[in-house]
């Protein structure tokens, strides 16, 4: 995991996490880019995040979405 720090959170503000899957290896191990964001629009933080995807019928699901170009569900 990578993180960057890039503006301060207050109690009480809405924030959303946006993850948009890099790549996914024959192996399920996977690598997406984060970016978490205040209601304004202001990016907060921003991260790369590594890790084992579990089951083969998730890494397929995910794959087909890479392959088509699909990286985020809303």
């Amino acid at each position: 995991m990578n993180f960057r720090f890039k503006g301060p959170v207050y109690a009480g503000e809405t924030i959303t996490c946006s993850w948009v899957m890099t790549a996914i290896d024959q192996k399920g191990r996977a690598k997406a880019s984060v970016a978490i964001t205040k209601e304004d629009g202001v990016t907060v933080i921003e991260a790369e995040i590594s890790g084992i995807v579990p089951g083969v019928e998730e890494r397929k699901v995910l794959s087909q979405m890479l392959s088509e170009g699909i990286q985020q569900m809303g």
